[in-house]
């Protein structure tokens, strides 16, 4: 009987230039291909650690350290038994404390007539699993608490503990949690979304941030207490889940009205439901820190939108073009990833783009990422797919890039299978299979159907 061969690219996700390319059986099981991981990078295995198949840290649903309490344990699954296919990714995160966190890729799969070792074909780059712990004191000591990572500075200022008190209980649980990983100096990269919440820390006055072309200094404000003595650590995680969850909707839909919202929620939350007063709290608060804006129409109607007045009222005009009845509801594996925040990783063509340009085409990630972000603008619009098209070949034209087939069938699949908030969330494929218009079969329980 032929084995299984798989060829993985794991890329450190605080440096993608680190990498390492591994080959593995695909007999071996998840602890195999842990250890297999460690020694590439050459880290001690005295930690616990998990894999998800949605890249969700400590994903409830993930593959987790034989001694750990998770429901599926690593030596017990092999990596045959989830079926992976060339373009999956993972995410692995090994050590709970210091969360050092790797992307796995399935770049290449072979069949070979006996089981072949596991093999380091390529590697490049060095992490360092303990720094120099005497020298990280002595800057301390010198610096006043400062904590450097790479192109990262955080320093703490003293702050009166009222003050701080009552600027933490104004802010929404998503910067509490943020504040709580500056002052615990866990912040291991800054990307866009997080410069964004960093910037609205300070404008709450919690935060100095000082951002340079090499380096992101920040200056976290602290009084004399433990962080978790200014009453913010009362069911944190459950209020960032409930803000992920509203704010995952909300970019998804794009533009939804203020009274339908909460309705459109309950419906898709995975988390005990909130009460309308709590709702109506958290919504405000996420809308006053400019999560969101608020747009009110002549006609009355209030809504909560993530993109800017000229987009959204473009978008409530396609509505009325391609009209749909009721907001899309999403089946569980994608609330799971909505409560997350990473509310694109629920749907895959997302990441096949985004691991194409990247691994395929030698993008940097930084630019596929803004492409990637303007054509979901393009979906969500409503552009025809002769419009869409048109923008990414000047877009393309502009920049010097040659269009390939492979990325055109790419661009293609996430025109059709990416919610549209024109659609209110549901994608171009399910509309263009189930309209009705004449010329495309009914569903089959047509009073159901959203597009009638």
């Amino acid at each position: 009987m032929p084995h299984l061969c798989y060829q993985l690219k794991i890329v450190s996700a605080f440096d993608n230039r680190i990498y390492r390319v591994l080959e593995i059986d695909g007999s071996r099981t998840f602890a195999d291909l842990s250890d297999a991981i460690l020694d590439a990078f050459q880290f001690d295995h005295s930690h616990l650690y998990m894999f998800s198949r949605i890249r969700k840290p400590y994903d409830p649903n993930g593959i987790y350290h034989p001694m750990s309490d998770g429901d599926i344990l690593a030596d017990e699954v092999r990596l045959q038994d989830v079926k992976p296919v060339v373009r999956n990714k993972y995410l692995y995160l090994y050590d709970f404390g210091d969360e050092w966190m790797f992307y796995i890729t399935v770049t290449g799969i072979r069949e070979t007539d006996r089981e072949i070792p596991v093999t380091t074909l390529q590697s490049q780059g060095d992490l360092c699993q303990y720094p120099d712990w005497e020298e990280d004191e002595f800057s301390e000591e010198e610096d006043g608490l400062s904590h450097e990572n790479g192109d990262l500075v955080i320093t703490v200022e003293d702050e009166a503990d009222d003050v701080v008190t009552e600027r933490l209980m104004n802010i929404p649980a998503l910067l509490q949690q943020m504040w709580i990983r500056l002052v615990e100096k866990d912040l291991h990269m800054a990307g866009d979304e997080e410069i964004n919440i960093l910037n609205r820390l300070e404008a709450a006055g919690l935060v100095d941030v000082d951002e340079t072309e090499d380096h992101l200094y920040l200056k976290v404000k602290w009084g004399k207490k433990n962080w978790n003595e200014y009453g913010i650590s009362n069911h944190l995680g459950r209020r960032c889940t409930l803000e992920n969850t509203l704010l995952s909707l909300a970019e998804i839909y794009g533009v939804i009205e203020q009274d339908l919202f909460y309705g459109v929620f309950c419906n898709n939350s995975t988390e005990p439901l909130c009460s309308e007063t709590e709702f109506a709290e958290v919504t405000e608060r996420l809308g006053r820190w400019n999560f969101w804006t608020i747009m009110e129409l002549d006609d009355g109607t209030t809504y909560f939108s993530t993109f800017c007045n000229g987009i959204a009222e473009e978008i409530l005009q396609k509505r009325k073009e391609f009209p749909v009845k009721w907001y899309c509801v999403f089946e569980d594996s994608v609330r799971d990833v909505l409560a997350s925040g990473n509310w694109k990783q629920a749907f895959p063509v997302y990441g096949r783009i985004c691991s194409h340009l990247i691994f395929e085409c030698g993008w940097n990630p930084e630019t596929a990422g803004e492409l990637l972000e303007e054509l979901l603008k393009c979906v969500a619009m409503g552009m025809t797919e002769q419009e869409y098209f048109k923008w990414i070949c000047d877009s393309f034209e502009e920049n010097g890039i040659y269009l390939t087939k492979q990325m055109k069938k790419l661009f293609r699949e996430l025109r059709s299978e990416f919610p549209s908030a024109a659609l209110r969330g549901y994608t171009w494929g399910e509309y263009e299979k189930n309209r009705k218009d004449g010329y495309h079969q009914l569903t089959l329980f047509e009073e159901e159907s959203p597009f009638g």
